[in-house]
């Protein structure tokens, strides 16, 4: 019985992916397989060890015609079905594989390697609720090991319930969990990946005036591509500003660093610009700190015909639970003087980070030279955005704003997105 228990475990380890390469694994299970099917007389023990090393050596039809005879013999051999069942779940049939699972989980409930074999399957089929279930009753019988957790969170990632994963991630880096796996979890839940390799997005923002000018009308529309070490998205934009227009190319790059660090890069090109800068440059780079922590610095530069504008920034940002919390300081240098500005916001978000509210403002000062010379204007800012997905595909994003000053106008904005992923 050790000796079988032992076979079940090896084949359980290497679960997590299916075998990639035959021409790595050992090949001298095929002549045996052959004797076999001309009759040789194997034991149990003999043919299921046969079974298993058919499948290392993605033998994965011939590894389920033993364990299907074995299980004509004996149906509720538990050792055997879940066998099957994992060579189910690497062929890709996931219905027949969750079956053979699922009737293991019910006939040993304590049965913890079934469960995760169960969730690994629902994983891998893209099913994340089921998956999510899966992984907790591995977790309830075997509490004191960082691999449920681990698996757990990487089901709340595919479901996009993020803050569970933070929160399953931190439980496991506790119990000894792989540390490099955990930060780079934990660096894809911070930047929050897509759902879906391609996300278009067209979006409509207008601002007006308390003074009566004329108002800003913005139409923007960007591809974003969803990759494995971050993201790259691509723009056209057309805004009108002073009963002037101008037209600008944008990109927007997310790159992975080290550990729980990536940096964000922005171009805004607008070559026969007359109100946008000529280029506008911006990059931050973030750095995960501690337990639900993040840390970043930025600089951007827009090149104005008359004089380039440069802004420095901090911010520090703060996971808790379904909140995200982010407080930020702006340093605008100047011949005349510099501006400051400092803002926070608190984001909540709903069942998925696809479906969030968030309400945010600050307070700030900038030098506007008149007539008399420099002088500091005060300027506070209210936002208020969301975020909400009717599908996996289509969803809307909205944003509110108000910005006032000492020179007593009133700038009101608004903006409606429409988000689809394929």
């Amino acid at each position: 019985m050790m000796a079988l228990l032992a076979m079940v475990l090896t084949l359980l380890v290497a679960q997590e992916t299916a075998p990639a390469d035959s021409g790595s694994r050992e090949q001298g299970a095929w002549p045996a397989y052959e004797r076999y099917m001309a009759g040789d007389s194997l034991s149990y023990e003999e043919e299921l060890g046969l079974a298993r090393q058919l499948a290392f050596d993605n033998r994965w039809d011939a590894a389920v015609e033993i364990y299907t005879a074995l299980l004509t013999h004996n149906p509720n051999d538990s050792d055997v079905r879940l066998g099957r069942g994992l060579v189910y779940a690497w062929q890709g049939r996931y219905e027949e594989a969750t079956s053979d699972l699922t009737r293991v989980t019910h006939q040993t409930p304590g049965y913890a390697d079934a469960w995760m074999a169960l969730g690994n399957a629902y994983l891998w089929w893209g099913r994340a609720g089921p998956a999510e279930q899966a992984y907790s009753r591995w977790m309830e019988l075997q509490p004191d090991r960082a691999e449920p957790y681990l698996a757990r969170s990487r089901a709340h990632q595919a479901a996009r319930h993020f803050p569970q994963a933070r929160k399953d991630l931190k439980l496991a880096r506790r119990l000894g969990g792989n540390a490099d796996e955990i930060d780079r979890l934990l660096r894809l839940l911070d930047r929050i990946p897509a759902a879906r390799p391609w996300e278009p997005v067209l979006l409509w923002q207008r601002q007006t005036f308390s003074d009566g000018r004329s108002a800003w009308r913005t139409t923007r529309f960007t591809v974003k591509r969803e990759l494995t070490q971050g993201s790259v998205a691509l723009g056209l934009m057309r805004t009108n500003r002073y009963d002037m227009g101008d037209e600008a190319i944008l990109s927007d790059v997310y790159v992975h660093l080290w550990r729980r660090a990536y940096v964000n890069v922005r171009l805004q090109l607008a070559p026969g610009s007359k109100v946008l800068p000529k280029a506008d440059i911006a990059g931050e780079l973030f750095q995960g700190i501690g337990q639900g922590w993040e840390l970043s610095g930025s600089y951007r530069r827009m090149n104005f015909p008359d004089q380039p504008v440069e802004i420095y920034g901090l911010a520090l940002i703060k996971y808790a639970g379904n909140w995200l919390l982010r407080g930020r300081g702006l340093w605008v240098p100047g011949e005349q003087g510099s501006g400051v500005y400092v803002g926070g916001a608190a984001r909540w978000y709903l069942d998925t980070v696809d479906d969030f509210i968030e309400l945010g403002g600050g307070r700030g000062t900038e030098i506007n030279p008149d007539g008399t010379g420099p002088r500091g204007l005060i300027m506070h800012d209210v936002i208020f955005r969301g975020q909400h997905f009717f599908n996996r595909r289509f969803g809307i994003t909205f944003m509110g704003n108000l910005h006032r000053s000492t020179i007593k106008n009133v700038r009101r904005g608004l903006a409606l997105g429409l988000v689809t992923r394929w």
